[in-house]
């Protein structure tokens, strides 16, 4: 006959023990009313359910009786984690997301969710809450670590605010992430903090929009990114006047291609420049013509 050896699956030792007080109330109705549910072992003599029975019949002074289960342990551990009447629903969410995590059989971080859905015991008001607080307790493992996580699990720490301070991690990360490169591995290195790399990456996302002669004298020190901003504003102003203007004189010089030259033209300028204007002429006449097919 299989006897308990003494140790515990990982999957038992993930769900914190009653407090003292409870204990010793467990104890005491074992004594007056004997063990009503035996522990669980596996086939190897693994405890697989059980500690607070075994402990408050420690308490007692008798020996727990046992039962074997022979089929999937992850499987059984998840069954019985909604007898759990004495955790709250975050506390429960907190130890599936440990026991899946123990287990390597988190998917993304997450827990499968059909592993959950299929028992609809879990979170009596209802799976889609349950699941909220599962993706908030792998939240907390992934980004606060295990002792956080067991801290919840423990009923120390509520699971909504260390979810909220799980969150700003993330999205921490995720920004250190994003920057890439150099700023990456200084904020890493603890050189600069978050925000300081964040401005020098507006800066340079600044600089890469400039002309090249002013982004490299940036660069180089000699302006400033403001100043160089607006000598670029002043230049794009400067250039629009000037393609006003162009398109102005374009407008005038298009009819005179095949008509006649005013005399004025004519008198101001040289035979030169007057067959160059003529030449000029035509070449736009077709440039315009190009345009407006």
């Amino acid at each position: 006959m299989t006897t308990w050896n003494g140790g515990w699956h990982p999957l038992a030792e993930v769900w914190p023990l009653l407090a003292e007080d409870a204990l010793r109330d467990l104890a005491t109705s074992i004594v007056e009313h004997g063990q009503n549910e035996p522990c669980v072992m596996t086939p190897d003599g693994l405890g697989l359910d059980g500690r607070n029975r075994v402990t408050a019949c420690a308490l007692a002074g008798v020996e727990p009786t046992w039962r074997v289960y022979d089929g999937d342990p992850m499987s059984f551990a998840l069954d019985q984690s909604v007898q759990r009447r004495h955790l709250t629903p975050s506390q429960l969410a907190m130890g599936v997301v440990i026991s899946f995590a123990d287990a390597g059989k988190l998917t993304n971080g997450r827990v499968p969710k059909g592993e959950i859905a299929s028992r609809a015991e879990f979170g009596p008001r209802g799976f889609k809450r349950f699941d909220a607080r599962l993706r908030e307790a792998g939240l907390v493992l992934d980004y606060l670590g295990r002792e956080e996580a067991e801290a919840v699990l423990r009923g120390d720490v509520g699971l909504g605010p260390a979810a909220d301070r799980a969150s700003k991690v993330k999205s921490e990360r995720e920004r250190i992430k994003a920057l890439g490169g150099d700023l990456a591995a200084l904020v890493e290195g603890g050189v600069i903090d978050v925000e300081e790399a964040v401005r020098r990456a507006s800066v340079e996302a600044r600089v890469s929009q400039l002309a090249p002669d002013l982004a490299e004298r940036v660069r180089d020190g000699a302006l400033d990114v403001g100043e160089a901003e607006t000598i670029e504003r002043d230049r794009a102003e400067r250039d629009s006047i000037w393609f006003a203007e162009i398109r102005s004189a374009l407008a005038a010089l298009v009819p005179m291609a095949d008509g006649p030259i005013p005399d004025p033209f004519k008198e101001a300028l040289t035979e030169d420049e007057y067959g160059d204007l003529r030449v000029a002429l035509q070449a736009i006449k077709r440039r315009h013509e190009r345009v407006q097919r």
